[in-house]
């Protein structure tokens, strides 16, 4: 259990904030579990919302690996626009306190420099929607992994960035990642959340590897408006229920058509109404079923509607989406 989880869910909230807490703090990796470390030291949450937001804004902190100033200044000129013969010349520990007061922070346990966000960034839940994992888009895959050094288990969040793996392998006491016990998974795609991942591959580096192909995925469907929608109808109907081939799918999107099936469906009903028959007045109009003929065009033409009704689907290369039918 972390250590965050009993205090945070003693804290004044509602029954929903409880339980979206309690299963977000459940899967924290070890970078978040730094970060949370210092944002409750910045900013203690006295109500669940606040620790809502303690969460939803962990992508906001930086994890730098320095425990001292002189260690942060001299892991900034390492990154810094500073020749290399004028590198000894710098008072590293001055360094470190310059960076920190432009970057302000805290260090964790001597061996992390946490920056906090600006101060200015507005807190993204306000009490009246909880996001999904899915509206949030920032991970793909969630691995528990083991070792002797960490036999209970720890949370690697993927895709890898901002050093996540690194941690991960820091914390495990482990060289390789694969040196480690796979013991639970977690998929942002509702599809894939509950199956295990070990079925599907022999070495912990393959799930880490589609894990990332997946998280890169993600973060266009954040950029492109309607690209995630269209991406779970061609999960759905491709019956993809594996990481793998979610990741597949995921760049072979070009390989399918997809159209809301409300707009299709606007577009046959004014279609239609250009008939002769249906400038009687609405009177006839009534008595068409406007979907069911929209449908059986888009079955026609090779389409499947999806089980939420709201797109129609098919493999690339067939005539364009159109009212016809023969």
């Amino acid at each position: 259990m972390n250590e965050y989880t009993v205090p945070f869910l003693r804290l004044p909230g509602t029954m929903e904030e409880q339980t979206w807490l309690a299963e977000h703090l459940e899967t924290l990796s070890v970078r978040e579990s730094i970060i949370l470390a210092a944002a409750v030291e910045h900013s203690p949450p006295e109500t669940m919302a606040d620790a809502v937001n303690n969460l939803l804004t962990l992508g906001e902190y930086e994890v730098l690996p320095a425990g001292s100033y002189e260690q942060l200044g001299a892991l900034y000129l390492q990154t810094a626009d500073v020749p290399n013969e004028q590198r000894p010349a710098f008072d590293k520990g001055a360094l470190g306190w310059w960076y920190a007061n432009e970057h302000p922070g805290t260090f964790l346990d001597s061996r992390f420099y946490v920056s906090y966000p600006e101060q200015d960034t507005p807190q993204p839940y306000n009490g009246n929607h909880l996001p999904t994992d899915l509206e949030l888009l920032d991970w793909s895959v969630r691995l528990k992994l083991a070792s002797p050094s960490a036999p209970e288990g720890l949370w690697l969040k993927l895709p890898d960035s901002q050093g996540e793996l690194d941690l991960a392998r820091e914390a495990l006491g482990v060289n390789h990642i694969e040196d480690s016990t796979l013991l639970e998974e977690r998929c942002i795609l509702p599809c894939v959340r509950d199956r295990d991942i070990v079925d599907d591959f022999a070495f912990i580096t393959h799930a880490v590897y589609e894990g990332d192909r997946l998280g890169d995925f993600l973060k266009k469907c954040k950029e492109e408006a309607g690209l995630l929608e269209r991406f779970l109808a061609a999960l759905e109907y491709e019956s993809c229920q594996d990481l793998g081939g979610a990741a597949q799918i995921a760049e072979a999107m070009d390989s399918y058509d997809v159209v809301e099936a409300d707009a299709f469906l606007d577009r046959v009903t004014r279609e239609l109404n250009e008939e002769p028959w249906a400038k009687a007045g609405e009177g006839i109009q009534n008595c068409f079923d406007y979907a069911a003929y929209a449908e059986a065009g888009a079955a026609q033409q090779g389409y499947s509607l999806t089980h939420d009704g709201r797109y129609y689907i098919r493999k690339s290369g067939a005539q364009e989406l159109g009212m016809t039918m023969q």
